[in-house]
């Protein structure tokens, strides 16, 4: 799922797919799903889950392919977060993971989970 948020008076690209929460875990060593199911009544710990799902979208929309995000490190993260507005960034976090969130839906049944007894 790929989108354009305007931050910082700049248009950023973000894109999330299938390879984010592996990314995130590979570049923090976090578990996405897990972090996100335990901030839950905790928020002081969601805007860094958030700006870290952030950085991972906009690298991949940026760099264009997962080989190169797997070559960042959390320095990159630090970099990329020292040129931007925190509370800006913060503010921009609904329409980041809902980019984030429609990719974790899909549309498309597979066929034999429709009707399994007609295959």
């Amino acid at each position: 799922m790929k989108g354009t948020i305007k931050i910082n008076g700049k248009m950023m690209d973000f894109e999330a797919t299938a390879m984010t929460d592996h990314m995130a875990d590979h570049v923090f060593g976090i578990n996405v799903s897990y972090a996100v199911q335990h901030t839950q009544g905790n928020e002081d710990k969601l805007p860094d889950l958030i700006r870290k799902i952030a950085f991972i979208m906009n690298k991949r929309a940026e760099l264009g392919g997962w080989r190169q995000v797997e070559e960042l490190t959390e320095d990159d993260f630090f970099d990329w977060l020292d040129g931007i507005d925190s509370y800006e960034l913060e503010t921009k976090a609904p329409e980041i993971m809902a980019l984030y969130a429609k990719n974790k839906k899909t549309s498309v049944i597979p066929k034999n989970m429709t009707n399994p007894q007609a295959e």
